[in-house]
């Protein structure tokens, strides 16, 4: 005569299924934390890129004279503002503006474009994200 209840074998069994249950979800919740970390790291790469190079933009745009424009440096007003790759990271007079230990400045480039006064600013980081701006010097 059976009375109500479970026994031993039936408990195990429903503990074994939630436990498969419970890391399959457990697995998907640590992916997709996962990928929104990857985004946020990836968007604020993005935000840092941008605005330096609309810094570099101004600065071209506004300076007196241009020293220096060459691959992973740029110096204007006769050095009073250098902007320089430097450890994995875009530099103006030592502050560190774009460009963190997970995703360092690969390249920046600044280049002359045989165009009077219009300049090239490109920066490419490890993880493959590139940005590439056009300035003129006024």
């Amino acid at each position: 005569m059976r009375r109500g209840g479970f026994t031993l074998l039936e408990m195990v069994l429903v503990l074994i299924i939630i436990a498969v249950i419970g890391s399959t979800v457990a697995r998907f919740f640590g992916v997709s934390t996962e990928a929104v970390f990857d985004a946020r790291e990836a968007t604020e790469t993005q935000n840092r890129v941008g605005m330096t190079l609309d810094r570099l933009t101004r600065e071209i745009r506004n300076a007196r004279s241009i020293r220096e424009c060459t691959e992973d440096r740029l110096s204007v007003n006769g050095g009073d503002r250098v902007f320089e790759r430097a450890g994995g990271r875009i530099r103006l007079n030592g502050e560190a503006m774009a460009g963190t230990p997970e995703d360092p400045i690969r390249s920046f480039r600044c280049d002359e474009t045989g165009i009077d006064d219009l300049y090239a600013l490109e920066m490419e980081t490890e993880r493959g994200y590139e940005a590439l701006i056009y300035a003129y010097w006024r």
